[in-house]
């Protein structure tokens, strides 16, 4: 609590914080705060909306949710201040999507979604490539060891591009 009221108190009075709404810790120090705060989260009293999207539903972004952090390589020191926070099982299915978006030369402007799941030592990854207005979207999904991330992330782009995803790719890549 004293770490979050000190950043708070850092604020200054004409400035504004975002804050998470779903956080009852925050929404006190929020009350006492000689500036202006914006909360958001799935709470009702949250000023800006955030909803809970379930990958079931509608595929992220490939990466989507993940924080990366980048570091010079020479820097061992904060390295080793970092490797805590690395997490074998996240890096696993972010190989997994990263595979997929490099095999379909996919980008900022190619409508490419992925979403890895790892349960055990098993690694799902299901992947689509569509028209930005919806119109045809080809989707796929593999399955198979956690150890063959990066293969697996091929293997559904290629079934994808196969499948009627290049053409798409293609197009829209060679607009840009």
């Amino acid at each position: 609590m004293h770490a979050k009221g000190e950043l708070l108190d850092k604020i200054d009075p004409g400035g504004t914080a975002v804050l998470n709404a779903d956080d009852p810790l925050v929404l006190r120090l929020a009350q006492k705060s000689n500036c202006e705060v914006l909360l958001f989260g799935v709470a009702a009293q949250a000023d800006i909306r955030a909803e809970s999207i379930d990958a079931g539903t509608r595929l992220p972004a490939i990466g989507q949710g993940i924080i990366g952090i980048e570091t010079r390589l020479d820097d061992a020191r904060v390295g080793e201040l970092l490797a805590p926070l690395h997490d074998e099982d996240t890096a696993v299915r972010l190989a997994a999507e990263r595979s997929l978006n490099a095999t379909l030369a996919g980008g900022c402007q190619a409508p490419v979604a992925g979403h890895a799941v790892l349960q055990g030592s098993e690694l799902r990854l299901r992947g689509l490539v569509g028209w930005p207005d919806g119109s045809t979207i080809v989707q796929g999904e593999v399955s198979g060891p956690a150890g063959d991330a990066v293969s697996l992330g091929r293997t559904l782009a290629e079934d994808l591009l196969e499948r009627g995803a290049r053409p798409i790719l293609e197009t829209l890549l060679a607009d840009t």
